[in-house]
């Protein structure tokens, strides 16, 4: 089994609810566009967006007990938290492998029949992708993709690497994982003794020019993806693109 797990930030954080809800169903509208069908979606929120696909029964809401956010400093903590919610929710099903999501992004419909297909025992590193401009409609490809976003790590987690209480155990795995940024990742399970194996395929689409995004709301774009802004070239969304990446316009 494939389980997608996505931190859903707050309405009281949310310049527009209604937008972040948009673009966390174009988000869905991908993993449900997947040619495999054998994956769950957990989603870890304050509030229950509504979606098209709430009565889908692949879709989990998780809703938290902590307060929201008070200051920008404080989103990737919270992000973190839900995460870790996540992580114990996981463990209760047994493990297996997982896809921390975030809740603007967009998968391959490939990528759940590819993990389970090929198997490999420790989980995948995406190393190319793309990035989707929402306001110009325009894309361009990611080289290094790991480099750019979190959302490219598919990890086949076993029971012991998670926790069975979030945020309060410090041993294990899944919190060391989280604790180091995410383009040291595949470093970090190579050394010990879990290598990822890569996703043959640009498998994940991360959203720019959206202002609801964390990583714009708390300034942290980053110069990998300002380098890549400059020196790749961007063209038109293909018909191509929108179709392996459930692509629908949200405005």
């Amino acid at each position: 089994m494939f389980f997608f797990n996505i931190p859903l930030k707050s309405r009281k954080v949310s310049k527009d609810w209604a937008l972040v809800t948009r673009f966390f169903e174009q988000t869905l509208s991908s993993v449900f566009n997947q040619s495999n069908d054998s994956f769950r979606v957990f989603v870890a929120c304050h509030d229950i967006p509504e979606t098209r696909f709430n009565d889908d029964p692949r879709l989990t809401y998780v809703q938290v007990d902590f307060p929201p956010p008070l200051y920008k400093d404080e989103f990737v903590v919270d992000k973190h938290k839900k995460r870790e919610v996540l992580a114990a929710r996981l463990r209760a099903e047994g493990g297996g492998y997982a896809m921390d999501l975030d809740a603007d992004d967009l998968v391959s419909r490939r990528l759940v029949a590819h993990v389970l297909n090929d198997a490999n025992p420790y989980g995948y590193v995406v190393k190319d992708g793309y990035e989707y401009d929402y306001g110009r409609q325009l894309v361009r490809k990611a080289p290094r993709f790991n480099k750019l976003s979190g959302s490219c790590s598919v990890i086949r987690w076993e029971v012991e690497d998670l926790p069975e209480i979030p945020y309060r155990d410090e041993t294990t795995l899944f919190r060391e994982t989280i604790n180091n940024f995410h383009p040291t990742h595949e470093a970090l399970f190579a050394g010990k003794g879990r290598p990822l194996a890569p996703v043959p395929f640009r498998a994940v689409a991360y959203m720019m020019n959206n202002s609801e995004n964390i990583s714009v709301q708390t300034g942290n774009v980053g110069w990998r993806r300002a380098l890549l802004r400059r020196f790749t070239p961007a063209g038109p969304v293909s018909k191509e693109f929108a179709e392996e990446f459930g692509l629908k316009r949200t405005g």
